[in-house]
């Protein structure tokens, strides 16, 4: 397969995400709103009155949406998803980018695209918080690959407030 037709894919397969944003599938699955909402309606403060299961990063990134959307649980369902799918898409662009700076073009397109199309990557994608935890993690890898010790130790400590 060429070059071009490995980043057709890779480029079609990011429209096809940030598209499945936009269908209703996954919207029944409440539970993030609903934790959300009991939280607002007590004027609970999360890690202070309330013991969340997640670490900061991954339960309150979500917070934004839930404001933005507050009496609209279906919208928030779509923000959430939205937000999942833009940081799919940055994690398989990083992934891409470590991929390219150890290996040829090609190569890193293919090994990006066998990523992208993992059943885990896409199902989860939908209503789980791994891919907040996900992005700094491959943003650490790469920042390892090029030597900055620095970026990729604070970018894994990120990755470790995420999930």
């Amino acid at each position: 397969m060429s070059r071009r037709w490995l980043f057709a894919l890779l480029l079609g397969y990011s429209v096809a995400v940030s598209v499945s944003c936009l269908f209703p599938m996954g919207l029944g699955d409440m539970e993030w709103y609903s934790f959300y909402s009991y939280l607002d309606t007590r004027g609970a403060v999360p890690y202070i009155d309330v013991r969340e299961g997640y670490p900061p990063l991954g339960f309150l990134v979500y917070m934004l949406p839930y404001y933005v959307f507050r009496d609209n649980p279906v919208a928030f369902s779509y923000g959430f998803k939205a937000l999942n799918g833009t940081f799919l898409i940055a994690t398989l662009f990083t992934l891409y980018l470590t991929m390219k700076a150890l290996y040829d073009e090609k190569r890193a397109l293919k090994l990006s695209l066998y990523y992208a199309v993992l059943p885990s990557v896409v199902i989860a994608n939908t209503y789980s918080n791994d891919v907040i935890a996900l992005l700094p993690a491959a943003l650490a890898i790469y920042m390892m690959v090029k030597k900055k010790a620095l970026f990729c130790g604070v970018l894994l400590g990120l990755a470790t407030l995420g999930k």
